[in-house]
């Protein structure tokens, strides 16, 4: 059991006298792990989560329409806690700007 700590006592210091070398192995280690056949370059990551994210908003804008709804009616409905500000306001601004050109 104290040869097996040495061990890693001694690996520990050889990586804390040598950091340099130990970084340059480790990322030459992962750069030679397989490439994932469904990862998707940076730009197209870019490009996705820009889609989602727009598709999200869309969403969310209409969450608060129907909530805009629920309170005409008469019925309180509580909002997400997470609810996206921008969708809360662009639809409470679609709403007067509706009004006032009305």
């Amino acid at each position: 059991m104290n040869r097996h700590r040495a061990g890693g006592s001694f690996r520990a210091i050889l990586a804390w006298l040598d950091r340099d070398t130990l970084l340059k192995r480790i990322e030459t280690e992962i750069d030679m792990l397989p490439q994932p056949l469904l990862a998707l370059s940076e730009e197209d990551k870019a490009s996705r989560l820009q889609e989602v994210q727009a598709a999200l908003f869309k969403l969310e804008l209409q969450e608060e329409a129907a909530i805009g709804m629920a309170l005409e009616s008469g019925i309180e409905l509580a909002r997400r806690p997470d609810a996206d500000p921008a969708a809360i306001l662009g639809s409470v601004v679609g709403k007067a700007a509706a009004r006032a050109a009305a």
